[in-house]
């Protein structure tokens, strides 16, 4: 397949088994490298959001992060701490922004922001000006609405300017998304590791990838463990792989690092399956589920210690991890960091955040007014720019959880989550009709069992809510585990009390 390049692609060139009808790697420039190591730096909420929006991926869900997603849609907004709390949640920005805005491929849309529709306090003639993201807030200098979009202009990252690989470097892509520097060894080497003794039987091919490609590329990454194999085979449609992936739910382990606050909640249980239907909790715990969507997937893969076994995202991780920083943009260890250690967007975590992994610090915006222009902000301070400035003044970046900075929705209020993470406002009429209509349960099988949740259980259940349907039954599958292994122990002991001896095994 032939390709020919225009502005809005990059030429991907794969080598391919034609024997087996296996992509054994491709090769790439700045472009592409830019755009696979940009997927770690995606919220989960934006993957969820773009496979909605796109006409194929639409009706394809990842674990529970539809379910979770879809239940944001559907809360009430009395239970939201402000109006902008949804649409955080729904639009999550991402830290990384910044290098992402310039790529050719960039999958994601760019931040917008606002100031006050009043001239006078937007110019700050008598306070510090209020910049927002969110559209519509009311200005806490005037009450007005932040309604005037204006045009950021950010310092520049240097020469290349843009994404996060040096454009001088070309790379080789294995099919499990290994990012390796290009050389003629390397090439070599996976022709060996897969077997190839005839050159002959390698076949060449070349494809423009446009960003619906990319986002293709997402989602064969999520779902399959050759992702580049299913991205190009003809016969493996979007549909079909969902039924053809088998993730592996190993590894839900206990985690060793220290174990701080916790969030206590009741699970209601299925005995007769093992299930867990729902838990019920406070504010601190729906915080806690609703701030997965804010999670850069990178971060996920970082704290799960690259076993996330989400598709191919380990290998992708692993790849980034071992680049020297010489592959990097400007070659600077920072630039790295954001692919290998992404951090969440300012403003999107909570109190209730328990999970270790960092908010990026706000930067800080300027207001620029100059020749009658009053629609630029920058992200440097100056006083020329090619023309005079009349004015640089330091803009407060407003907290779009403002006044109630606690959390995305408030209290005291009691919330359920589903198996599946979709997040609702407790109530008893609601709860009941679950049970009798869609578990279809009688009360003698249902168990509360109050448990807490600290960094070893989120970590758990994060990593099911993106592998299965069932993300707290299998993230709190070692409550459960060890309390049956207890019950077995009591009764050996039972059975080793009546003098009876137990048979070798």
């Amino acid at each position: 397949m032939a390709a020919t390049q225009t502005e809005e692609e990059v030429l991907l060139r794969f080598v391919v088994n034609q024997e087996k009808t296996q992509v054994l790697y491709a090769e790439a420039g700045k472009d592409f490298v830019d755009a696979l190591f940009s997927l770690l730096t995606l919220p989960l909420g934006t993957i969820v959001r773009l496979f909605k929006e796109d006409s194929v991926a639409k009706s394809i869900e990842i674990g529970c992060l539809h379910s979770l997603y879809n239940s944001v849609v559907k809360l009430d907004e009395k239970c939201f701490s402000t109006k902008a709390c949804r649409e955080m949640l729904l639009h999550p920005r991402r830290s990384a922004e910044t290098y992402c805005n310039g790529m050719k491929l960039n999958i994601d849309d760019p931040t917008n922001y606002f100031l006050c529709q009043d001239y006078e306090c937007r110019t700050g003639r008598n306070s510090k000006p209020i910049l927002s993201t969110i559209r519509n807030r009311a200005c806490s200098n005037c009450n007005k609405l932040l309604n005037y979009q204006v045009h950021l202009q950010e310092k520049s990252l240097g020469g290349e300017g843009h994404g996060f690989s040096n454009g001088k470097m070309t790379f080789i892509i294995t099919d499990c998304l290994r990012v390796i520097p290009n050389s003629l060894v390397a090439s070599l080497n996976l022709l060996k590791e897969f077997g190839i003794h005839d050159i002959r039987s390698v076949h060449k091919m070349s494809t423009a990838i446009t960003k619906e490609e990319v986002l293709d590329i997402l989602f064969c990454s999520l779902t399959t463990k050759n992702c580049l194999t299913s991205f190009i085979s003809s016969y493996c449609s979007m549909s079909s792989l969902i039924s053809i992936f088998n993730p592996d739910l190993n590894s839900f382990t206990d985690c060793d690092v220290d174990d701080g606050e916790h969030i206590n909640v009741k699970l209601i249980r299925k005995k007769s399956t093992g299930r867990i239907l729902f838990a019920e909790g406070g504010e601190d715990f729906a915080n806690f589920i609703l701030g997965f969507l804010a999670i850069p997937l990178g971060g996920v893969v970082r704290m799960l210690k690259g076993t996330s076994c989400v598709g191919n995202l380990d290998e992708l991780y692993k790849s980034a991890v071992d680049l020297d920083k010489n592959y990097f943009l400007c070659k600077r260890k920072r630039v790295k960091k954001m692919i290998v250690d992404p951090q969440i967007a300012p403003h999107f975590t909570t109190k209730y955040h328990l999970l270790p992994i960092n908010e990026s610090p706000a930067k800080k915006y300027y207001f620029h007014e100059a020749c009658g222009r009053s629609d630029l902000v920058t992200t440097y301070h100056c006083t020329t720019d090619g023309v005079k400035r009349q004015r640089c003044e330091l803009m407060d970046f407003m907290d779009p959880k403002i006044p109630y900075e606690d959390g995305f929705v408030e209290g005291p209020r009691l919330y359920t989550v589903a198996d599946d993470l979709s997040v609702k406002a407790m109530s008893s009429t609601s709860a009941m009709s679950m049970l009798v209509g869609e578990f279809d349960t009688p009360l003698s099988d249902l168990e509360e069992v109050e448990a807490s949740i600290g960094i070893m259980e989120g970590l758990n259940i994060l990593k099911a809510s993106l592998l299965t349907g069932a993300a707290l039954t299998n993230g709190f599958s070692h409550l459960f585990s060890s309390q049956e292994e207890q019950v077995e122990s009591d009764d050996e002991n039972s059975i080793s009390n009546t003098g009876v001896k137990l048979p070798d095994i």
